[in-house]
């Protein structure tokens, strides 16, 4: 699992705190994820702002995506 935030997000505490929403969002839906999968998750400055249920929604749809593209 990696996280790939840039600086043009914010500074470090801007980028940290994205980086852990999105940490509790991948962890509401771990059983979601693919055994031994490797994920790479972006995020820009939006993600800050968004809504945690909506950024919950918007993970769920690309972890659906990823198991559709696998199959």
């Amino acid at each position: 699992m990696a996280y790939a935030i840039g600086r043009r997000v914010g500074n470090a505490v801007r980028r940290n705190r994205i980086r852990r929403r999105l940490r509790a969002a991948i962890d509401d839906h771990a059983a979601e994820l693919l055994p031994g999968g490797a994920y790479l998750f972006s995020a820009d400055h939006d993600s800050m702002n968004t809504p945690f249920p909506t950024l919950s929604d918007h993970l769920v749809t690309l972890l659906q995506w990823a198991r559709e593209e696998r199959a």
